[in-house]
C-alpha cells in the first residue's frame, strides 16, 4: 500500500466480493480491514530489523483478528440478538 494511501483512496480499490456483503455497511468493520492493510505495508518496514520478523507476525495476526472477530460476531444470533 502506497504511503500516501488514505481510507478513501483504499474504499475505491475493495473488491466488489467484499463491498457487496451485507457486513460491508458495518463502520467498524471496513476501518479494521483498512488497518489490516495499513499493517501490512508496515510490516514490510519490520522485516528490514533483524528484531522485526516477530513484531510483524504478531501485529498482522492481531489486525486481521479485528475483522475475523466482526466477521464472527456478526454470522450469530437474529433480531435483537445481532443487534
Amino acid at each position: 500500500m502506497d504511503d500516501a494511501q488514505n481510507y478513501e483512496t483504499w474504499m475505491k480499490n475493495v473488491p466488489q466480493a467484499i463491498t457487496s456483503e451485507d457486513l460491508w455497511r458495518f463502520f467498524g468493520y471496513r476501518k479494521a480491514l483498512f488497518l489490516f492493510d495499513l499493517c501490512w505495508a508496515d510490516c514490510a518496514h519490520l522485516l528490514n530489523h533483524p528484531l522485526g520478523k516477530p513484531i510483524a507476525q504478531q501485529l498482522i495476526r492481531s489486525a486481521g483478528s479485528i475483522s475475523a472477530n466482526i466477521e464472527e460476531g456478526y454470522g450469530r444470533g437474529y433480531g435483537k440478538d445481532r443487534a
